[in-house]
């Protein structure tokens, strides 16, 4: 398979004898040229097990059309190459080599943690910058130099469990796992954080396709607390079985539960933009839900704010595939409307901050006062 910098040389060379051929008339379609979009490959679940992230091409979509209204970056608008992963990394790779053969993005951006594990390898083939927007593993970054990462990390989640945790004085806890990439790599950071002298955890893989876990439940009920992690369908329904059985310990869950009624009392880790009291993201949720009729979910806000994010450090910039990896490695700070944050220089793994939550009324209560 030839390289990406082989392939932009041939067609260079190609442009650049079509131009002096053309003598005049070449000048012109020069000009034209310089004005194409900035395209972006977008390789994301819109079906599957993790179709819940269609939200995300949406807020990528959102902001896209805000920075075009603007005027693009350096005079040229940004277009959105959008292909459906169907949640199955084979496919993935298939929809990867077949942008690059037609379109050769900037850069690209992928979602969950087992689709951009596989992609990761491409980037450092073809030189090109991958995204993992709803990329929790910590593995991802670890694979080359040209993955970046823009979520909340599993540690973060895990961090904040146990701080609640902490908190309650829970010494024992049952941990159901979606097992999956992202659903190990939660279990795995929890366990390190919050594993002690005196404390019990006990870790049960669930297939997403086998989610009946009565007998597992019954397993544990004399447990203080248990800790679901998944995508939310999958929480939603585990946290309802446990419900269900009269369970009267603790019950938590990683971020993106969905905020209903029936899930009242579960704890959670939360971005800043649930609290009714951060105005940042305001006008953005608005418009959002204006265009969608659905509520704005922190993975919209993620492909929002990271095309905010790579635009501006673009700026003025030459547009390249190595431009665009200098930029994200050159350390920044970044306001965005899921918080404020300082990325230091040579990090490749960018993230937000979490919170300690819990729901109420179908409603994020966040324990701690902020903003």
């Amino acid at each position: 398979m030839p390289e990406k910098s082989s392939n932009r040389l041939k067609i260079g060379f190609g442009i650049l004898f079509f131009v002096i051929f053309a003598g005049a008339g070449g000048i012109y379609l020069s000009g034209i040229l310089n004005r194409k979009t900035i395209k972006i490959g977008v390789i994301i679940p819109m079906s599957g097990p993790a179709s819940h992230l269609v939200v995300l091409k949406e807020g990528l979509e959102l902001s896209v059309d805000a920075v075009n209204t603007e005027g693009g970056v350096n005079g040229r608008e940004l277009e959105l190459i959008v292909r459906d992963s169907r949640s199955d990394p084979l496919e993935a790779v298939r929809l990867f080599n077949e942008i690059e053969l037609k379109h050769q993005p900037l850069f690209y951006i992928t979602a969950t943690s087992a689709v951009a594990l596989s992609l990761a390898p491409l980037a450092e083939q073809y030189k090109v910058v991958i995204a993992g927007l709803a990329v929790s593993s910590p593995r991802f970054t670890q694979q080359n130099s040209w993955v970046f990462q823009y979520y909340l990390s599993s540690i973060d989640e895990a961090k904040s469990i146990a701080g609640i945790l902490s908190t309650k004085k829970i010494s024992s806890i049952a941990v159901f796992f979606q097992d999956d990439e992202f659903g190990q790599s939660v279990n795995r950071a929890f366990d390190r954080i919050y594993r002690a002298p005196g404390r019990i955890i006990s870790s049960e893989p669930i297939q997403l396709q086998d989610q009946d876990i009565q007998h597992q439940i019954q397993a544990h009920l004399k447990m203080e607390a248990v800790y679901v992690a998944g995508f939310p369908s999958f929480v939603d329904t585990l946290v309802g079985q446990i419900k269900a059985t009269g369970y009267g310990g603790l019950i938590l869950a990683t971020s993106g539960i969905p905020l209903l009624e029936h899930n009242d009392g579960v704890y959670t880790a939360a971005p800043i933009i649930y609290n009714t009291n951060y105005v940042f993201h305001q006008k953005i949720k608005a418009e959002y839900e204006h265009r969608y009729r659905k509520e704005f979910f922190h993975q919209a806000a993620s492909g929002y704010d990271f095309i905010t994010l790579i635009t501006n450090l673009l700026t003025e910039n030459d547009l390249n595939s190595q431009t665009v990896k200098t930029a994200l490695n050159s350390g920044f700070s970044h306001n965005g409307i899921l918080g404020s944050f300082t990325v230091p220089p040579g990090t490749q793994d960018i993230f937000f901050p979490l919170f300690p939550a819990r729901i109420k009324r179908g409603k994020l209560e966040f324990l701690n006062q902020i903003y």
